[in-house]
């Protein structure tokens, strides 16, 4: 039977405070914009069942929400490959666009010796560079991944391919991004990412990999892909459901990074915190900044540990277990020693 990553999709607060109907946030908006980004491969009601829950009672907010026998979902897919990259209307507008102004620009910069002082056509300033403009933001928005990629190639290898030994402003930088993305198209013509996941109406997104080392990736690929395509609900930070954290020594520093509970599962997490004057809440309410939880972000922070005793492995496994590790809180625990701390996902079927 085919195992799943759980995870979680949080969205930004002040989003949430526009909606007072969050089933229809959850069950129809969200849905219909996944729909239209990426391939629907099937809608039906999913039966869940867990292979490695959480254990203890040690999160703040355990049995919240309690695991479903049934809920609705959606299936989605999309492969992106070179070739379909290139066969793209966003990528051919992409090149046809930046052929109309790299030779305008030519022409600009080539006659820069003729004039006192370089001169800007309002056709070149008014049309030809807004279309490159839209035509790379819509590239984006389709392939943000090809995008962040080709950022990581250095401005001088493709810069000489500028005319005016890129010393001229108007333009140049979107020429120069273009270049990045062909050079990076041209670079890896072999390549292939997929997409799948499945997206479940309680603000959930299922997984399946053979690896976990790739958790990360297929993370980053889902939420850019979402986040570039302008969605109707704010941009999301997709955190991993933690199953258990595991450390094998002690360690003298640690950085607990956090989401403050949102969608309708965290506005019960909130009144919750609102509600209980315990010493565990106040912790929580300190540790999870509080009065900055309405900010538009969707993280809330961090908070580091230092002490000259060591921080033994129950403390900081019962720590990030309070802070929301097996609900999709936690983002990430880091120790400057680096002595390996083990976050293991949680995994589900369906059956």
């Amino acid at each position: 039977m085919t195992e799943y990553y759980e995870l979680k999709m949080n969205l930004l607060p002040s989003v949430l405070a526009q909606y007072n109907e969050k089933k229809k946030l959850y069950e129809n908006i969200i849905p219909k914009f996944l729909i239209k980004t990426f391939n629907l491969i099937e809608q039906k009601e999913y039966s869940i069942e867990e292979v490695n829950g959480p254990s203890g009672q040690l999160n703040l907010f355990d049995n919240t929400v309690p695991l479903p026998q049934k809920i609705k979902g959606y299936s989605f897919n999309r492969k992106i490959t070179t070739k379909n990259i290139e066969m793209s209307s966003e990528y051919k507008n992409l090149l046809e666009s930046y052929t109309a102004a790299f030779n305008e620009y030519k022409k600009i910069v080539d006659s820069v010796q003729e004039q006192d002082g370089i001169y800007w056509p309002n056709k070149f300033l008014n049309a030809t560079k807004p279309r490159l403009n839209n035509a790379l933001n819509d590239f984006k928005r389709k392939f943000p991944d090809v995008y962040n990629s080709s950022k990581h190639i250095s401005t001088r290898t493709v810069s000489v391919k500028l005319p005016g030994n890129n010393q001229f402003g108007h333009c140049r930088t979107q020429l120069i991004e273009v270049l990045k993305i062909k050079k990076y198209l041209e670079d890896n013509p072999q390549r292939k990412k997929m997409i799948s996941f499945i997206y479940t109406v309680n603000e959930h997104i299922f997984v399946s990999l053979e690896r976990e080392d790739r958790i990360d990736e297929n993370i980053r690929l889902i939420q850019d892909t979402i986040n570039a395509s302008n969605p109707p609900f704010g941009k999301v930070t997709i955190v991993p459901i933690y199953a258990d954290i595991q450390i094998s020594s002690s360690i003298k520093n640690v950085t607990f990074s956090f989401v403050y509970p949102n969608g309708e599962n965290g506005r019960k997490d909130r009144s919750k915190i609102d509600k209980d004057e315990g010493e565990k809440m106040e912790f929580l309410r300190y540790l999870m900044n509080d009065e900055d939880s309405e900010k538009d972000s969707p993280s809330s922070g961090s908070i580091s540990i230092s002490t000259e005793e060591e921080l033994t492995p129950s403390f900081i496994e019962k720590t990030a277990k309070k802070l929301g590790a097996s609900t999709g809180y936690l983002t990430n625990i880091q120790d400057k020693a680096k002595t390996g701390i083990r976050k293991i996902i949680k995994k589900v079927t369906f059956i």
